[in-house]
């Protein structure tokens, strides 16, 4: 056994006044290691959850780190377009 009984209960006390000592100060502290709770499933947003419930494809979007390499494309113009913006005469 790594630690005796008293042991144990000393860093019990030690532990949880910190934790209290951190409530005062309104910040909230880690659960103890003799306390395991299940990890959490991530919460999805309802933007989110709309999105994939209306995405009968089951296509996902490119990421936004993507796109960054084609910033430097260019648009093509149409063909038969000189690709020049018209010109607005003022009568």
């Amino acid at each position: 056994e790594a630690t005796s009984e008293e042991e144990r209960a000393r860093l019990r006390h030690e532990i949880e006044a910190v934790a209290r000592d951190l409530g005062a100060r309104g910040q909230v502290a880690p659960p103890p290691p003799w306390i395991t709770v299940p990890p959490q499933a991530p919460t999805v947003g309802k933007w989110e959850l709309a999105r994939r419930l209306s995405n009968i494809s089951g296509w996902e979007p490119p990421d936004d780190e993507d796109d960054k390499d084609h910033k430097d494309d260019q648009i093509v113009p149409e063909p038969g377009s000189t690709g020049q913006q018209p010109q607005v005469r003022s009568v």
